[in-house]
């Protein structure tokens, strides 16, 4: 099970809800950045996108879950932007086993038209796939990402074959399914029976949330081997709402290491170097990292 989590993303109640009552093994980060978004209005710049998703990643390691990291673009992009933000992201998370790269989220705007997807929008998903793969071998990636694909819509596989160059041994087609029902045989509208598909969006909010149609619906895809994300596992809108009063267990950010040795910005001529630092309050491992430039842009290890 999948689900997106935005607000209380520090709450360990939160967490343990998802996990243990819901089922749910993912979180999926919705980030803006300008001006693809108003500052203010939950957007970020590349450098903020990075440090916020280090916290969720951290959280999300403790309880178990998996990070698809989005770039929440929304019927337009700057291609120059998209790859500069999955360079950053790919330099910190590429090892993290538990992250998944989604790369944009509708690119086009236009609900089951296939024929909106031209060259341009082709050859870019096969750019960036192309890129998120140098940077982050092993990382899982989501492209694509089709708007509100339904039974009885033209179907995107043409969109797909298009592009032959990519390898999907590693990589999911995404499609959106907002719609009441999912057809048993055509999840995608067909796509599943040529290329793995993840349903990367619906809605199912609650008081329906694990009844009704959701509950059928999720049952439908989960028998055809269709992972799948809902946008309203929480409410996040109404102050109300019942969720959002509950008493907020706030997790424990662990402190800033302090080195030991080798002394910050000694020059080390030797092939064996031990590194040492104190210990973190709050802390349950660590991570050494090395990058072949100041700015960690240029990773090594």
């Amino acid at each position: 099970a999948w689900s997106q989590c935005w607000s209380h993303n520090l709450d360990s109640n939160t967490w343990k809800d998802m996990r243990d009552k819901r089922y749910l093994n993912c979180v999926r980060l919705l980030l803006y950045e300008p001006p693809l978004k108003a500052e203010g209005d939950g957007a970020l710049t590349i450098s903020d996108a990075v440090k916020y998703t280090k916290v969720i990643d951290s959280i999300a390691t403790h309880y178990g879950f998996y990070v698809i990291i989005d770039y929440h673009s929304g019927g337009g992009y700057d291609s120059t932007r998209v790859k500069n933000f999955f360079q950053a992201m790919c330099a910190q998370f590429a090892d993290s086993t538990n992250v998944i790269f989604q790369t944009q989220s509708e690119p086009v705007w236009a609900d089951y038209i296939p024929s909106a997807y031209t060259n341009v929008e082709k050859d870019f998903t096969v750019s960036i796939w192309k890129k998120i793969r140098t940077w982050a071998p092993q990382s899982p990636i989501i492209l694509w990402e089709f708007a509100n694909v339904k039974p009885g819509t033209p179907t995107f596989k043409d969109v797909v074959d298009s592009r032959p160059a990519i390898d999907y041994s590693n990589t999911v087609v995404g499609w959106h399914g907002y719609h009441l029902g999912y057809d048993s045989s055509l999840v995608g509208n067909g796509l599943k029976r040529y290329y793995p598909v993840m349903m990367t969006e619906m809605t199912r909010c609650p008081p329906d949330y694990g009844t009704g149609d959701y509950r059928a619906d999720i049952e439908k895809l989960e028998a055809m081997g269709c992972s799948w994300i809902t946008l309203g596992a929480f409410p996040y809108a109404d102050p109300h709402d019942p969720i959002m009063e509950t008493v907020v267990s706030p997790i424990v950010i662990p402190q800033a290491t302090i080195l030991v040795s080798p002394a910050d910005g000694s020059v080390e001529n030797s092939n064996a170097v031990q590194f040492s630092w104190g210990a973190a309050a709050g802390a349950t491992s660590y991570r050494l990292q090395v990058g072949a430039d100041a700015a960690m842009t240029q990773m090594v290890m």
